[in-house]
């Protein structure tokens, strides 16, 4: 079982389909995007995240309203299969019972 903090950076890490880094000349915001989102949990789910990946100087993330539509579309749709300009970790496996 994870810890509490491993448990939830493993949950943040899980629902940031919609997440990419931060550019320098990135303006657009959304206060309130489109779609079912929960903002205050995304919002504390990023500040983790972010404060984690800080201690590793690593670039920060932001929340993309464009990715996070595209992977609830392709969710929607469940057809496992990789289409447009976003990489997808499409996969699937079986294997005999002997």
């Amino acid at each position: 079982m994870l810890s509490g903090s491993k448990n939830l950076l493993a949950t943040a890490l899980l629902l940031f389909s919609g997440a990419t880094s931060a550019l320098p000349n990135q303006s657009e915001t959304h206060a309130t995007p489109p779609g079912p989102y929960n903002m205050t949990f995304i919002t504390k789910a990023i500040n983790v995240v972010n404060g984690i990946r800080a201690q590793h100087s690593a670039q920060s993330l932001a929340w993309s309203i464009e990715l996070a539509s595209a992977a609830q579309a392709k969710a929607n749709a469940c057809v496992l299969s990789h289409s447009g300009p976003y990489g997808e970790n499409a996969y699937w496996r079986w294997s005999t019972p002997w």
